[in-house]
């Protein structure tokens, strides 16, 4: 994720996030109903519709001494 512009003028930011990164946080999913779990959907084969939604990971790095 990438700050992409800056408008100053209103005060405003696009932020870029890839999709398709091989180290990216971002995973895009496919579920037929809103209450289940998604299955892993190809972005770069096939289009988004409204079954599609994005999954961000969140990790946490830990110090440790050895």
């Amino acid at each position: 994720m990438y700050i992409k512009t800056i408008n100053r003028n209103d005060k405003s930011l696009i932020i870029a996030i890839p999709l398709t990164t091989t180290s990216g946080k971002i995973r895009v999913k496919e579920r037929d109903n809103i209450y289940g779990y998604g299955l892993p959907f190809a972005s770069r084969s096939k289009k988004f519709n409204q079954k599609n939604y994005i999954e961000w990971q969140i990790s946490y790095d830990i110090e440790t001494k050895q």
